[in-house]
C-alpha cells in the first residue's frame, strides 16, 4: 500500500489544506458582512480592539485595557498571550473591519490546524495520502471548529497543539533521536505564546512522553535528558512576557480568576448536536476502534500513544467523575471544563488510526476502496461543518441577535442596531452599545472571593454569576462618567454635588497611578471598592483623574 499512498505530492497536500480552509469559511464569504458574534466573541474582539487603537494611536500598555472593556483600566491581554493580541490587532487595523476581520482569522485558525497536523503526522512517519486525510479530519472537528463557531480560544490553541504532540510522538517513537531543541523550543514556545491553558495541558502530555521514553532501553537517555533541559531552558527565556507578569502581577495583587464552571460534568465532550460535528467525532472514534481491533500490527510505541489518546479522550468525556475530583481538589477548576482535553486525544488518536490503516496489508481493490471511503469521510465532515457554520451565521440576519453567554447590550431591542454598529468604519461604536461583563483578573474584593467559591452548589454558583454581572455593570458601566483617552492616560471626568468619596470605573492594582484634579494622588488616599474598583475622594463640582500604569517588581 506505500507505493500507491506514495504517489501524492506532499507539496499538493499543503495546497489542498488551503483550498479546505477557504471551503469551511465559504458560508461567511457569500453571507457577506455577517459574523459570529457567540460566547466568546466580544470577549476577543474587545481586547483585539485595545491593541487595534493602541496600534492606531501609537499608544502603547501591554499591561492594562486602555480602549478594550470599556476602558477600565483592567489587565485582560497581559495574561491571555499578548503578543497574538497585537497579531490580531495589527489584523483589525489593517482590515478596518470586524467582518473581515473574522472572515482572516477563522480561515487563519482551520489552515493552521491542517498544516500542524500535516507536520506531526510527517514526524510521526504517517505516508503522504493519508496525512492529508488525517488532517482534514482534525481541521473538521469541533476542537478547531470552536473557533469558527463560538469564538472559544480554545480552537485557536487546538490549532497548534500539533506541533507540540509531533514532539511527543518522536520521543516516544524514536528513541535514537527522541528530543530536537529546536522542534520544540518552537513548538511549546508558540503554544505558550498563543493558548497558556493549551500549553499547560500539552506540556503535561510531553512529561508523560518523556518518562516513557526514558524508561525504554533503546532511548538515547544522556541526549534526551540533554536537548530536553536545554529546549526547557531556552523556551523560559523566549517565555518571560507570559510567565514574569503572571508572577509579578499575582504577587502583587490578589485577582479573581476565571470563574469555575458551575458542573464540570456537563461541560464534557458532548456526543449529540448539530453543533458539535458529530461526524468527524464519529471518524476519530473509529480511527480508535480500528487501533483497538487490529492486533499484532502497531509497534510498542504507537501503543503507547494510542491507549494515551484513549484514557485522554476518557477524561475529556462525561464517562468520568470530573464534579466529584472538582470538589476534592480545587486546583483543578483552573482547567474550567474537562473538553478542553478533546484536542490531544484527538490527534493522537487520529495518528495511531492512520498508522494502523498504513500497516494493513491490502490488495490492490482494497487500497482503492480504503482511498474511496476516506475521500467519502473528508467530504461528509467538511459539509457538516459548513452546512452547521451556515447555519449559525444566518442568525444575524434576525433582527434581535440572540447571544448565549453574559453580555451587556444598551439596545437590544432596536431591531438590527447591533448588526449596524458591526458594521460602522468606526470600529469602536459596538463597544459603547454592548459589553461582556466578566470578573476575570479584577482585584479580589471579600464579596468577589465568595461569589467565586468553588465549594458552592451548582445553583449557587449559576446564582453567583448573575450578582457577579450585576455588580460589573453598576461599577464599570456607570454612564455617570465620561472616558477619553489622551496622552497616554485613561482620563476620566465626572460633576458631584459635593466632597465625598466617589467609585471609578477603573480597576485599581498596586502599579495604578492617580494624578486627580492636578495632583498626584499616593497609595494611601486610593482604596478598593466594589468589584475592584477605585475609590478615591472627589471634589465638589467638576473632576478630572488620568489614570496610568507602572510595571514593575516592586510597584
Amino acid at each position: 500500500m506505500k507505493r500507491r499512498l506514495e504517489a501524492s505530492p506532499k507539496l499538493r497536500n499543503i495546497f489542498i489544506i488551503l483550498a479546505v480552509g477557504l471551503i469551511i469559511i465559504s458560508p461567511q464569504i457569500f453571507q457577506h458582512g455577517n459574523i459570529m458574534l457567540y460566547t466568546d466573541s466580544i470577549f476577543h474582539l474587545s481586547r483585539f480592539y485595545d491593541t487595534y487603537m493602541q496600534i492606531k494611536e501609537h499608544n502603547f500598555q501591554p499591561f492594562i485595557m486602555m480602549y478594550g472593556f470599556n476602558s477600565t483600566g483592567r489587565y485582560i491581554n497581559v495574561f491571555y498571550g499578548p503578543i497574538l493580541a497585537y497579531f490580531n490587532g495589527l489584523l483589525l487595523f489593517i482590515l478596518g473591519s470586524y467582518y473581515k476581520f473574522q472572515l482572516l482569522a477563522n480561515f487563519l485558525v482551520v489552515i493552521s490546524a491542517g498544516l500542524n497536523c500535516l507536520y506531526m503526522l510527517k514526524v510521526g512517519k504517517v505516508n503522504p495520502q493519508l496525512r492529508l486525510y488525517a488532517s482534514i479530519l482534525y481541521m473538521t472537528s469541533y476542537a478547531v471548529f470552536s473557533w469558527v463557531l463560538n469564538s472559544e480560544f480554545m480552537g485557536v490553541g487546538a490549532a497548534f497543539i500539533p506541533l507540540v504532540i509531533a514532539v511527543g510522538i518522536r520521543m516516544a517513537t524514536q528513541p535514537k533521536q527522541p528530543v530536537k531543541i529546536s522542534e520544540m523550543v518552537i513548538a511549546v514556545t508558540i503554544l505558550i505564546q498563543i493558548h497558556v491553558l493549551s500549553s499547560v495541558l500539552s506540556i503535561v502530555f510531553l512529561m508523560i512522553t518523556f518518562s516513557y521514553s526514558l524508561f525504554q532501553s533503546t532511548t538515547n537517555k544522556k541526549q534526551l535528558i540533554k536537548n530536553t533541559v536545554i529546549a526547557a531552558a531556552i523556551t523560559i527565556i523566549l517565555t518571560i512576557n507570559i510567565w514574569l507578569p503572571y508572577i509579578v502581577l499575582n504577587t502583587q495583587n490578589r485577582l479573581i480568576n476565571p470563574f469555575p464552571y458551575a458542573d464540570p460534568q456537563s461541560h464534557t465532550l458532548n456526543w449529540s448536536g448539530a453543533a458539535v460535528l458529530l461526524v468527524s467525532l464519529i471518524c476519530i472514534l473509529g480511527c480508535a476502534v480500528l487501533f483497538v481491533s487490529v492486533k499484532n500490527i502497531n509497534n510498542k510505541s504507537t501503543k503507547f500513544l494510542g491507549w494515551l489518546g484513549i484514557v485522554t479522550l476518557v477524561l475529556a468525556s462525561g464517562f468520568f467523575p470530573w464534579n466529584l475530583l472538582f470538589k476534592t481538589f480545587k486546583f483543578l477548576y483552573i482547567l474550567q471544563f474537562p473538553f478542553r482535553l478533546a484536542p490531544i486525544a484527538f490527534l493522537l488518536l487520529i495518528y495511531v488510526g492512520f498508522m494502523t490503516l498504513q500497516e494493513i496489508n491490502l490488495n490492490e481493490t482494497g487500497q482503492k476502496f480504503v482511498i474511496l471511503g476516506l475521500r467519502v469521510m473528508v467530504c461528509v465532515t467538511i459539509l457538516q461543518g459548513v452546512s452547521v457554520f451556515n447555519s449559525m451565521l444566518t442568525k444575524w440576519n434576525k433582527a434581535i441577535v440572540t447571544y448565549q453567554g453574559l453580555m451587556v447590550n444598551k439596545a437590544k431591542d432596536t431591531p438590527f442596531k447591533l448588526q449596524k454598529t458591526f458594521a460602522s468604519k468606526d470600529l469602536g461604536q459596538p463597544w459603547q452599545q454592548i459589553a461582556k461583563p466578566v470578573t476575570d483578573y479584577l482585584p479580589a474584593t471579600k464579596q468577589m472571593i465568595a461569589w467565586t467559591n468553588p465549594a458552592a452548589s451548582s445553583n449557587a454558583k449559576l446564582d453567583n454569576v448573575r450578582k457577579l454581572a450585576d455588580i460589573y455593570t453598576k461599577v464599570y458601566l456607570n454612564t455617570k462618567f465620561n472616558k477619553q483617552v489622551k496622552h497616554g492616560h485613561i482620563v476620566v471626568t465626572w460633576h458631584q454635588n459635593q466632597a465625598e468619596p466617589v467609585t471609578l470605573p477603573i480597576a485599581h492594582y498596586k502599579g495604578t497611578r492617580y494624578v486627580l484634579n492636578n495632583q498626584k494622588l499616593t497609595a494611601g488616599q486610593i482604596k478598593t471598592g466594589q468589584a475592584g474598583a477605585s475609590v478615591i475622594n472627589g471634589q465638589a463640582g467638576d473632576n478630572e483623574v488620568k489614570i496610568s500604569y507602572h510595571f514593575g517588581i516592586n510597584s
